[in-house]
């Protein structure tokens, strides 16, 4: 893991534990008073008195990370020692009417929406780093595999493409989640909003307000939904890096070498110089593979029981952050390999050479059916497919010879004809990244 994907992952999880966490608990608490005063529930000058002594307020650390050990949540912890930090008679004000799980919610919707937008940005700065490699190697022809066998030339521009493109689409889902995730959670202690009587419609508008975040139609606290949701977009971006990181370790392979992904010089061998191990790949795939672990782990816990879950709080805690850390983690170290990658355009030929021509048998099949029966011509070809096989020659050649049928055998076994109709969709595609606006 290098090391600023090391720093990414690091800071993505510190959002729910230790300082970050407590401060956005508090910021969380204030929140509600300041919504509470707001919609008459709380005295103004018991709300303002709250707001002045916040911001001289220091967290015993020490004390609240006790008090967190103590009673499984640091809600409680935090919530005294503003009281005494306060004192009366506003201290009675603070976290009126509240619950511990409308503080966390609303925290954890917050940290998440920050690991949100660096997702975002990670993102739009892969699909950058993807188009340039599509439109630096456009004439970079290779030979295309299905099966992990030769199967049909195509170019790198072609492999770039099919990187960004799924990576987009997460862009372009990311709003939508968004609109559903950013709904404040405000319901007292059994999501009825009985403390707060005829004020508490009042207070969940202050207090989406407040956050800004939209208000919700019922407290949601049961209902987490858009937390799995989220939890399932960051394993789609995981899933797409995986083709990625599988992609280069392949091409990378001694017995290919069409890429280098020493980036840094990264990857040497203790023992043979000759070495230079995909180890950004493969730390690339172990991230993107630990996204789709923990979402699975997840999804082990059961679903909340009656007005509150037992496990559902922890369950997310523990889970969320890291899935939102490892998918940091992918995004930087995809690019860091797709920046610094070096695509060998002689290599990529020879191999696609290599097959004596066998890649053009699709193509000269169709051809040949043209002027000849279907069967008839495929027969022809698979006879020279055989011989191939035996030394004698390509495949092109045989055919040229065996049959006097009107083909043009130039332009059938030029890439950049063959390629033609998926590169002009290729180029429309990378024309609408121009257009759409940048994260």
């Amino acid at each position: 893991m290098s090391k600023s994907a090391h720093n990414a992952d690091a800071n993505a999880a510190a959002l729910f534990r230790g300082p970050a966490w407590w401060h956005e608990l508090l910021h969380v608490e204030l929140a509600l008073v300041e919504a509470q005063a707001r919609a008459g529930a709380v005295p103004a000058d018991a709300a303002q008195s709250i707001a002045t002594a916040a911001v001289t307020f220091q967290i015993d650390e020490a004390a609240l990370a006790a008090s967190e050990a103590t009673h499984g949540f640091p809600v409680l912890g935090l919530v005294a020692q503003l009281k005494q930090h306060v004192g009366e008679p506003a201290a009675r004000w603070v976290h009126w009417g509240g619950t511990t799980q409308d503080i966390l919610d609303n925290a954890l919707v917050c940290q998440l929406s920050r690991g949100l937008d660096t997702c975002d940005r990670r993102l739009a700065s892969l699909v950058l780093a993807f188009a340039d490699l599509a439109h630096d190697h456009r004439e970079t022809y290779c030979l295309g595999r299905t099966h992990l066998q030769a199967a049909l030339p195509t170019s790198y521009a072609l492999k770039a493409g099919n990187w960004l493109a799924p990576l987009r689409r997460h862009q372009t889902r990311l709003p939508a989640l968004r609109q559903r995730l950013h709904s404040v959670q405000c319901g007292g202690a059994a999501g009825t909003l009985a403390a707060w009587g005829e004020h508490g419609p009042a207070i969940i508008r202050e207090f989406a307000a407040a956050l800004n975040l939209a208000p919700s139609p019922l407290p949601w606290h049961t209902q987490r939904d858009a937390l799995f949701e989220t939890a399932d977009w960051l394993v789609l971006i995981a899933q797409s890096l995986c083709k990625f990181g599988q992609d280069l370790l392949l091409l990378s392979q001694s017995d290919i070498a069409e890429v280098d992904v020493s980036v840094g010089a990264a990857g040497g061998s203790s023992a043979m110089p000759q070495k230079c191990n995909p180890i950004r790949c493969e730390a690339l795939l172990q991230s993107a593979r630990r996204v789709i672990h923990e979402r699975n782990a997840l999804s082990l816990y059961p679903p909340p029981e009656h007005e509150r879950g037992t496990a559902t709080t922890v369950a997310e805690l523990t889970h969320l952050p890291l899935i939102l850390a490892a998918t940091i983690d992918a995004l930087d170290t995809a690019l860091t390999l797709a920046t610094g990658l070096r695509i060998d355009v002689a290599r990529a030929r020879v191999n696609l050479d290599a097959t004596r021509g066998l890649v053009w048998a699709e193509a000269a099949t169709l051809a040949l059916s043209k002027h000849l029966p279907p069967t008839a011509a495929r027969a022809l070809v698979k006879a020279a497919i055989a011989d191939v096989g035996t030394g004698e020659g390509d495949l092109i050649s045989l055919l040229r010879e065996r049959t006097d049928a009107p083909i043009d055998w130039d332009r059938l076994t030029d890439p950049a004809a063959h390629l033609a109709p998926a590169h002009r969709q290729l180029d429309a595609m990378l024309a609408s990244l121009d257009s759409a606006p940048h994260a």
